[in-house]
């Protein structure tokens, strides 16, 4: 299919990465220490920082995160395909976690020492990799998982209309306006599309242009494209939806 090289299955799994992941936050927080600009130095696995770890699924790693220490209330607030390039270089990794510390405004942490494989699974991160499991065999719909979305009010809005998108079906940037009662809003409601933290979860993968092109979308256009035909296969009733 193209989107994760064979090669790079067999490098950059998650049990590989969460050692990187690791990795990368030490040396933030030795840069942080330092006074040389990024990082924050935190990685307390606290209810105010945002636990990450790797994951392996079928169109390749994701990187996800959750509010809340280990085996406490929490929610996912994270769930993305990162950029190849933090893939292959430890710098890369460390500058797009500063990054993110920005975008979600809140510390990143994990559980570990660098080096070693998958964090201790508590029992939301094993929910999201069964559930993730099941939705990529086509045995699920819908999600159970407790979510923590991090945005402004009309940004959790859009997200919440995402998700009322049914299994299968799409909408175009002009109907989800229109679903929100602001018709005229159609730029703004692909931005904030575009800044959903939780994929797949949260379905901005089920909005395309009015004209049925799929658009942009933050994982590449051939994973889009792959969940799109995915959901459409394991639902008949939709059939037709996509390119309408």
């Amino acid at each position: 299919m193209g989107i994760h090289r064979e090669t790079d299955r067999q490098i950059h799994t998650a049990a590989t990465l969460n050692g990187k992941l690791r990795e990368a936050l030490t040396r933030n927080a030795g840069y942080a220490s330092s006074g040389n600009g990024y990082g924050s130095g935190t990685h307390r696995d606290t209810p105010e920082s945002v636990r990450l770890w790797f994951l392996d699924t079928p169109l390749g790693p994701v990187l996800a995160g959750r509010t809340g220490g280990s085996g406490t209330a929490g929610g996912l607030c994270l769930l993305t395909f990162p950029p190849e390039e933090i893939f292959r270089e430890t710098g890369s990794l460390c500058e797009y976690l500063t990054r993110l510390e920005q975008r979600l405004d809140l510390p990143v942490s994990c559980e570990g020492e660098p080096g070693n494989g998958a964090p201790e699974m508590d029992p939301l991160a094993e929910q999201l990799e069964r559930e993730l499991a099941e939705w990529f065999a086509g045995a699920r719909r819908d999600f159970n998982l407790p979510l923590a979305l991090h945005g402004t009010p009309f940004q959790r809005s859009v997200w919440e209309a995402l998700r009322a998108i049914p299994y299968g079906a799409v909408r175009s940037y002009g109907e989800l306006a229109k679903s929100l009662g602001k018709p005229d809003a159609v730029r703004a409601v692909g931005a904030a599309n575009g800044r959903n933290p939780v994929s797949i979860v949260v379905p901005c993968h089920r909005v395309i242009g009015a004209n049925g092109a799929l658009t942009g979308y933050a994982g590449g256009l051939e994973r889009k494209r792959f969940l799109l035909a995915l959901e459409q296969s394991e639902a008949p009733e939709a059939q037709g939806e996509l390119f309408r």
